[in-house]
């Protein structure tokens, strides 16, 4: 072997050396927490009315744990349809004296997302200040949100199996009438749950130990679709759309002060794609956004009329007043829904694993575009959407309508000639964008933009 060859070979060995010393170091890491046990209990009684309970017994392993991440807890609830009971709170130091959380470290506070949103503020936040933190010290907090009966169409589950500690022990157990069924299914990990009867419910219990706390990669994939997950649902997919788009939102009603703006761009010598955009800009840059989770509002939401009337909706809220303002237009538009397609199963009507909202537009010669409804679009928003599954909100269709995107490829070629001369470089440049990469809606609307590229 020649010496070139062997320093070769040694730099190989340098550089695997090396890459297990990191590998070892990240495994060896210390956890600043770990959760000893968590108990997640759902139980839907027979007047429709849905209990949630939930037991967390967490170590604290370092002071930024108790400093940075683990000194309080949040509970949010809707308090005109939700009562949240604190059964109990005390933590057990190191020592093991057992310091129990004062009255005073229960604080009720509005939300931030539901800030600057009167239609939302009855929204509460409880923070629960742990007491007694120290290194060695154990968090034990205990509490229930009975929902009224109504508020929840059907219970309905989307738990992802990882917290941001390790956990050594995770229950989830779901509790039914015995004469309903549970549709449920695991991902990313393997369990069967044991079945039980219990005072007139059918009671299935998943048990999971050693659980690996989530990852801190930036890059991974969005909506923890790669993460161990459990959904289960009282309803199918079908029985959801039906209830959901039952509400009077989706009959797309539209008031005085609507219909005069639509009638004044009626007037003008716009085109189509011009006034979809232009009524989009007006919901997207008038109306202000809320980022309500639909879970918090019982999966309900205001209609076109009183979001018009507040100056400020939802995704959904907005989706739904674009959509009355284009059907008033005249076109034909309605409002989708977008979902993983890895968290879309007929089976289950999980109605919490619905991303975001979008308004789909039919227009003459480019066929269907997708609009956002809180920010102005530079493109057919159908180009983001991946392998999404699209839920079709119509309430005239009996049966729910999904379709599954498909991915498309960006696609920029630049080709051009140069004549560089002693004080200048002169030349042309030809640009072929397709897909996302073509920004055609800000171009449409403004020619010059064609100079930023």
């Amino acid at each position: 072997m020649t010496l070139q060859n062997k320093n070769r070979e040694m730099k190989k060995y340098i550089i695997a050396i090396f890459c297990l010393a990191i590998v070892s170091a990240t495994f060896s890491q210390k956890s600043d927490a770990e959760f000893q046990k968590i108990v997640k209990e759902y139980t839907l009684n027979e007047d429709g009315s849905v209990d949630y309970h939930y037991t967390k017994t967490l170590k604290l392993l370092s002071h930024f744990a108790f400093h940075r991440l683990y000194g309080e807890t949040f509970i949010v609830h809707n308090t005109d349809f939700q009562n949240l009971e604190i059964n109990s709170s005390y933590t057990i130091m190191a020592d093991g004296k057992k310091i129990v959380t004062p009255s005073n470290a229960f604080n009720e506070v509005l939300p931030r997302f539901a800030n600057n949103s009167p239609a939302y503020n009855h929204i509460r936040e409880i923070v629960v200040t742990h007491t007694g933190l120290e290194v060695g010290s154990t968090i034990n907090l205990d509490y229930t949100i009975k929902s009224e009966p109504g508020f929840y169409p059907y219970l309905m589950g989307d738990e992802i199996l990882e917290e941001s500690s390790p956990v050594k022990e995770l229950i989830i157990r779901v509790s039914i009438p015995a004469d309903k069924s549970l549709n449920y299914s695991l991902l990313n990990i393997s369990s069967e749950p044991v079945i039980s009867n219990k005072g007139g419910q059918k009671v299935f219990t998943w048990t999971f130990k050693s659980l690996a706390a989530s990852s801190k990669d930036s890059y991974q994939e969005s909506h923890h679709t790669s993460s161990p997950r459990l959904v289960f649902s009282s309803s199918d997919f079908q029985n959801a759309y039906t209830d959901f788009v039952s509400q009077n939102a989706f009959k797309y009603n539209t008031n005085e002060g609507m219909e005069k703006l639509v009638s004044e761009m009626q007037e003008t010598d716009m085109d189509d794609l011009s006034k979809c955009l232009a009524l989009q800009k007006t919901v997207s840059n008038n109306m202000g956004n809320i980022s309500i989770p639909l879970e918090y509002a019982g999966f309900k939401c205001r209609n076109s009329i009183d979001t018009w009337n507040s100056n400020q909706g939802t995704e959904l809220e907005k989706a739904i007043l674009l959509t009355s303002l284009l059907q008033k237009a005249g076109f034909k538009t309605e409002v989708v829904a977008v979902m993983p397609k890895l968290l879309y199963n007929k089976d289950i009507g999980n109605l919490l694993a619905i991303k975001d909202f979008k308004v789909k537009v039919q227009i003459k010669k480019l066929g269907d575009i997708y609009l956002s409804s809180n920010k102005i679009d530079k493109q057919n928003q159908l180009f983001t959407l991946g392998e999404d599954a699209i839920i079709s909100l119509d309430k005239s269709q009996s049966k729910a309508k999904v379709i599954f995107n498909k991915v498309v490829e960006y696609k920029i070629e630049v080709e051009g000639k140069f004549d560089l001369q002693s004080d200048k470089l002169l030349g042309e440049i030809e640009v072929e964008l397709e897909n996302n990469s073509n920004q055609y809606f800000k171009f449409y609307t403004d020619s010059s933009a064609m100079k930023t590229i």
